[in-house]
């Protein structure tokens, strides 16, 4: 069975199948105790609003849309909460979860805020935060936490409508549930630099949302890409590359704001709260030479296969020993190949491939030991859109293909993938720690990886065990900051 990556060229725009917060679940679970205990507690909201004499039933839905609005105004996708109930049942919702959180965590009870909601800068009427009046610059596109009058205040003009429009309603309530983060610190005293605080809160806003996956809100579920979307956000809204961690407004690089979020998502509210005495990490990396600026750092395109192949093969022949107890053995042969160029296209032993297979994708063959590629159709195009390293992984997951073809580790395809996944964060690993002489990151790099995830990511529903699955761009992210972080010992595991 050939391993590979099945990449399609309509996932470069990051045109991403999305769901609502409205039904399911990310996980796949269809757990009977979780589906009683959310219907429970929608049924108990639906008798509270009866009682108010509300209309609990949800309003009409517009046609689902795959083009960015021009109308300022939110636009429902299909299967997606309206935008009015999306803001309202969000924010009960998180009263609810710091309500129960809050005595656990800090060890007090939780004050609801003064006031939450939207402001429209071209009426004038502009919140303040302090004896001053907070400037029309850092107001548009903005949402935030005034502490001095303990609120939290959107543009509602710009931000909200272009969130929910690009990536859908789900990074809506992620933004909310990241200010609600900076809320808690002000009542539990978290102190620290700009970009400590605010990791804190995208590592809030992660275990918002497990609490919310597990089915223990009253009003919200996760649909499956639900934390794709949130994922897709991280890339919108990070530092631009080069930024110094201790800048002043600083949040943090895509991959350290992910990291952050999973380990909110993975590890709860209690160790998000620890980050003030047991910071999470961060990964700095600036520019050192303007040439380096200029170019975003990015090698050459011919040179990066090269490079790859030179660069793994020495990185497997040390860590395949350790890992394994056996002596690595090279890559018979790596390439790359075109569709407008038929006889380019490689054989792979007794397989019988049709030019679909080869179309926009990268594999290993085991039964002749290589790694091939579409450069036309998936290397070039991957390249343009997102650097150099994007193009690097894709090289080192399949490299990862290579070595349980050699290890004799087999799985199912998630689990074969993942680990792929791991063991290009952990070779990434050794790059930062400046342990390779062929490759040093530049800043951007790892961002670069994060958008890559995005793009070829499962399709949202995609089952667990399909032949085919790969992983949503969130577990993806996940198993390659495992590698990253952890080394290869553990991507070990991940194929039992």
């Amino acid at each position: 069975m050939l391993r590979f990556v099945a990449i399609v060229l309509t996932a470069l725009g990051l045109g991403i199948a999305v769901a609502a917060c409205g039904g399911g679940d990310s996980s796949g679970s269809d757990s009977k105790d979780r589906d009683a205990t959310r219907e429970a507690r929608r049924e108990a909201r639906t008798e509270t609003a009866e009682a108010r004499g509300e209309d609990e039933t949800p309003a009409p839905r517009a046609e689902a849309t795959r083009r960015r609005s021009t109308s300022p105004t939110p636009q429902s996708r299909e299967g997606e909460l309206n935008y009015g109930q999306l803001i309202g049942w969000t924010l009960e919702d998180l009263v609810q979860y710091w309500e129960e959180q809050m005595p656990a965590i800090y060890g007090i009870p939780f004050v609801p805020l003064t006031s939450i909601g939207p402001y429209f800068i071209s009426t004038g009427d502009l919140p303040q935060c302090g004896p001053d009046a907070n400037d029309a610059s850092f107001l548009v596109g903005n949402a935030f936490y005034c502490p001095t009058e303990d609120y939290i205040a959107w543009d509602e003009e710009v931000l909200f409508p272009q969130i929910y429009n690009d990536h859908g309603d789900f990074s809506v309530a992620l933004v909310l549930a990241h200010e609600y983060g900076h809320a808690i610190q002000s009542r539990g005293g978290a102190d620290g630099q700009d970009i400590l605080l605010e990791l804190q809160a995208d590592c809030f806003a992660g275990s918002w949302t497990a609490f919310v996956d597990q089915g223990l809100s009253a009003n919200l579920s996760l649909s499956p890409g639900d934390i794709d979307e949130g994922v897709a956000g991280y890339i919108q809204f990070r530092d631009a590359p080069g930024t110094s961690a201790g800048s002043v407004g600083a949040h943090g690089s895509a991959f350290d704001r992910v990291n952050a979020f999973s380990e909110g998502f993975t590890s709860g509210a209690e160790r998000c709260a620890d980050y003030v005495n047991e910071p999470p990490l961060v990964i700095p990396l600036q520019f050192t030479t303007a040439e380096e600026f200029e170019s975003g750092g990015d090698l050459p395109f011919d040179e990066i296969a090269p490079l790859m192949s030179l660069d793994l093969e020495e990185y497997w022949t040390e860590v395949m020993p350790v890992l394994y107890g056996q002596e690595w053995q090279p890559l018979a042969a790596l390439g790359s190949y075109s569709l407008s160029d038929l006889s380019s296209l490689p054989s792979c032993g007794t397989e019988e491939l049709d030019t679909d297979f080869y179309d926009g994708n990268a594999f290993y063959c085991p039964a002749d030991d290589y790694i091939a590629w579409d450069d036309e159709g998936l290397m070039r195009p991957v390249y343009d859109a997102f650097g150099d390293f994007a193009v690097a992984l894709i090289i080192a997951h399949e490299w990862g293909h290579a070595v349980q073809a050699r290890s004799g580790a087999t799985g199912t395809s998630l689990q074969e993938e993942q680990q792929a996944d791991c063991f290009a964060g952990a070779w990434v690993a050794t790059v930062i720690l400046e342990l390779r002489d062929n490759f040093t990151l530049s800043p951007g790099d790892l961002d670069e990886a994060i958008s890559g995830f995005i793009a070829f990511g499962d399709v949202a529903g995609t089952a667990e065990d399909d032949p085919a699955a790969r992983g949503t761009a969130f577990q993806r992210v996940a198993a390659f900051q495992n590698g990253v972080i952890n080394g290869a010992e553990p991507c070990k595991a991940l194929v039992p």
